[in-house]
């Protein structure tokens, strides 16, 4: 696992990794070979400016696993994640976003007066239209109605 992802970042600049399944990891393999690994992958993203996202039930090890864990690791909390995902643009100003193309740029504010003014042209025409198919029918009609 650990070369994957190794491999995975030196063919990519400014990766964002997302490792699910550390339980699953730690449980195969055992803490310390799970560690060691996870030692390596975080030298090479904080190095190489990379992000690395590890989703992770924390009562799965005992106290003092939970305590190494957490001295490698920032925890993120949950309630930020739901902000990120319901409000993108909170993340935008991050350093990791910046590369062009990543978010596009934000749309510039509508005029509202501008806008009002066009509804109301628009909305006045698509009326005198109608108002003139109406017209145009209602006269088919008499005129179908003499022959």
């Amino acid at each position: 696992m650990g070369r994957e992802l190794e491999s995975f970042m030196a063919d990519n600049q400014r990766a964002v990794l997302l490792l699910d399944g550390l339980e699953f990891l730690s449980a195969v393999n055992g803490f310390e070979r799970m560690l060691a690994m996870l030692h390596s992958v975080l030298d090479t993203v904080q190095s190489s400016d990379h992000v690395l996202f590890i989703p992770a039930d924390m009562e799965a090890w005992n106290p003092r696993q939970r305590g190494q864990l957490l001295r490698e690791l920032d925890r993120l909390p949950a309630e930020r994640v739901q902000l990120w995902s319901a409000h993108p643009a909170d993340v935008e100003g991050h350093g990791f976003c910046q590369q062009e193309g990543i978010f596009r740029r934000r749309a510039e504010a509508p005029d509202l007066a501008a806008a009002r003014v066009e509804f109301q042209d628009l909305s006045e025409r698509l009326t005198t239209e109608a108002e003139a198919a109406l017209a145009r029918e209602a006269e088919s009609a008499e005129e179908e109605q003499l022959e």
